[in-house]
């Protein structure tokens, strides 16, 4: 999220705006979003089946 941040700002600055940065910035943030949803899914996954086998 930090580098994804930090290449937003960089791409507000019109001298260094490439479609190097842009690519890096996105794929930062895809994989930023990737993490996320990981996480998430981490986390939710075992509680819903530690909840089902509790209740049979």
């Amino acid at each position: 999220m930090f580098r994804v941040a930090s290449g937003l700002v960089q791409l507000t600055n019109s001298s260094q705006r490439t479609w190097d940065l842009t690519g890096a910035t996105l794929a930062d943030c895809w994989i930023a979003i990737f993490i996320m949803l990981a996480m998430s899914f981490g986390l939710i996954v075992p509680k819903l089946v530690v909840d089902y086998i509790s209740e049979q």
